[in-house]
């Protein structure tokens, strides 16, 4: 599962290298339990680039993820692998 912590958002969606960068990207919603935006994906094991669209239109690095790298624009996306050794799909 991946969480954002933007209570001022009206509108999260998470996008990456696992939907090739589609601008409508997976949406998030808002758990008013946790304040905050979640989502789960379900993605095979490998090495993930993403980023969230707030509001649809500012794109932000995953303030809690421990992996970044430079996206050539100026900005990080951060990076998310998922290996759990038996080649099954991962639920995050």
């Amino acid at each position: 599962m991946l969480f954002l912590d933007r209570p001022d958002a009206t509108d999260v969606a998470v996008i990456g290298s696992f939907n090739n960068w589609s601008q409508e990207g997976v949406r998030m919603v808002w758990d008013k339990d946790r304040g905050l935006w979640v989502v789960a994906l379900q993605l095979k094991r490998g090495s993930y680039e993403y980023a969230f669209r707030v509001n649809n239109r500012e794109i932000v690095a995953d303030p809690k993820a421990l992996l970044r790298t430079d996206d050539g624009f100026g900005h990080q996306n951060s990076i998310l692998i998922i290996g759990n050794g038996n080649g099954n799909e991962t639920r995050i």
